[in-house]
């Protein structure tokens, strides 16, 4: 049995709609279906199951969950640069209603941001999940992804022992991103019409509401597009000293980051 775990915005949706259904001699679940692997334990079926879903925060705790009741799972991680991580994950943020400054999302100085410092350390998962497994976890980059897709593939099928099937296999990207004036205009939105939750209310109106929301979002950004880039003069998505911050989180996360690329090289060896 197979996890993969996340992170998010390391082209986990990619591969959960492209890659993931399209692994011979898989069973794959989706993360609406995660939970089932409950199930697919209890009927000690054989075969290869994959499960896929983002943890971000709770890697850890995901892993000392599955291992409780499945010792011999095997954990897949998709990791990416610190700082190229976060600003991915902050124009997300903007993305479904979020509008707060890039300074309250991550404060590396403070550290009273929504993500806060010690989240974003990738080494102690790693060497969590190495004790919480039999198997050591495969960990790959989105450098790598983006370098050499196919080593990358090589590598994620290897460790399944598996193939994906080229008939049904495309390498195009599920979501295009937003362009800054794009993103500048929706943070706009979102400060001036305020995204505030149902409270009191069934699940279902709860999750209507917000996809009402996310859906003038959306028709805000097609129409953004043809704004004239002029009439946003002097007004940046990132400012100066969001600019400096990421240099100064880069510097921050650097020995993690190291640490993640030998634990990559690690992994490549042993395979072959």
């Amino acid at each position: 049995m197979y996890f993969h775990l996340g992170l998010t915005k390391v082209a986990s949706t990619y591969f959960q709609q492209v890659v993931f259904p399209n692994l011979e001699g898989v069973t794959y679940f989706p993360k609406h279906q995660f939970s089932r692997y409950h199930e697919v334990v209890a009927a000690s079926n054989d075969g290869k199951y994959l499960f896929s879903t983002e943890k971000d925060r709770r890697i850890v705790e995901a892993v000392e969950e599955i291992t409780c009741l499945c010792p011999d799972a095997r954990i897949i991680l998709f990791v990416r640069r610190h700082e190229d991580w976060l600003l991915s994950r902050y124009k997300y943020r903007i993305r479904k209603l979020g509008n707060e400054s890039f300074s309250e999302f991550f404060n590396l100085d403070e550290d009273i941001g929504i993500w806060k410092r010690d989240e974003l350390l990738i080494r102690p998962k790693i060497e969590a999940i190495e004790r919480l497994c039999k198997v050591p976890p495969l960990v790959l980059t989105y450098d790598l992804l983006k370098e050499d897709p196919g080593e990358f593939l090589s590598r994620l099928t290897g460790f399944i022992g598996t193939a994906v099937n080229m008939k049904t296999y495309r390498r195009k990207p599920i979501h295009s991103a937003f362009s800054e004036k794009q993103l500048i205009i929706l943070r706009k939105w979102n400060r001036v019409c305020v995204y505030k939750p149902m409270q009191d209310a069934a699940p279902i109106m709860k999750k209507i509401h917000r996809k009402y929301h996310e859906l003038l979002l959306h028709i805000v950004a097609f129409f953004a597009q043809f704004i004239p880039r002029v009439m946003l003069t002097n007004k940046m998505f990132l400012s100066g000293s969001d600019r400096l911050s990421l240099e100064q989180i880069r510097e921050q996360y650097a020995d993690d980051w190291a640490f993640c690329l030998d634990y990559c090289k690690k992994n490549s060896k042993a395979e072959h």
